[in-house]
């Protein structure tokens, strides 16, 4: 029809150089891969509290759509500056927990895309902290397949400290800076479940 998409197509490498993770975004650019009859895709489109749509046709299926977009602490997640499994507090495992069950719940209820997004300041190198978001996003996505959650559901990725939710002044001491700047260490957890609908 002449329109035109952008599409990018991301892979996560192993320590060995060999791919163990692939995702496209937007989610439904995998759709052009696929033949004309390919399965309904998953299409993010975050909101701030849980919502559910007007019905809507999708290859003739009534479905509707439930958006859920959760905001978890980083800092509370790790200690500061920590990424691993081991610096996750007892606290923020809580947490995750909570989400682990909601989403084993949202399973039950029809299909679920998670798309986990770590978040940093602009503390430190971009590279460092694009690298740190992504650990941090990746080391939660396997929390959540450890208690059960379906891996193939979950999107990993790390926006480094490209999306901040609060601005500081420049002349804080380091510390309040730090604390200042809390709100922006943060992993975004965006939810989406297509949910059939009985006629």
């Amino acid at each position: 029809d002449n329109s035109v998409k952008v599409c990018q197509y991301k892979v996560i490498f192993d320590k060995n150089y060999q791919g163990q993770e692939f995702y496209w975004q937007p989610a439904d650019c995998g759709k052009y891969t696929q033949r004309a009859t390919a399965e309904p895709v998953f299409i993010h489109a975050p909101a701030v509290n849980p919502v559910i749509s007007t019905p809507e046709t999708i290859n003739s299926s009534p479905v509707a759509l439930v958006n859920e977009k959760i905001n978890l602490s980083a800092d509370a997640l790790f200690a500061f500056n920590k990424w691993q499994l081991k610096d996750m507090r007892s606290a923020g495992k809580q947490e995750l927990d909570d989400l682990a069950e909601k989403l084993l719940n949202y399973q039950k209820e029809g299909d679920v895309q998670a798309i986990i997004t770590g978040h940093t300041d602009y503390l430190g190198d971009d590279m460092y902290n694009l690298n740190l978001s992504q650990l941090r996003a990746q080391t939660v996505r396997q929390y959540l397949i450890s208690k059960g959650v379906d891996a193939s559901l979950m999107i990993a990725s790390g926006a480094g400290e490209g999306s901040p939710v609060q601005q500081c002044a420049t002349n804080l001491s380091h510390q309040a800076l730090i604390d200042c700047l809390q709100p922006n260490r943060r992993v975004e957890v965006a939810v989406t479940v297509r949910k059939s609908i009985s006629q």
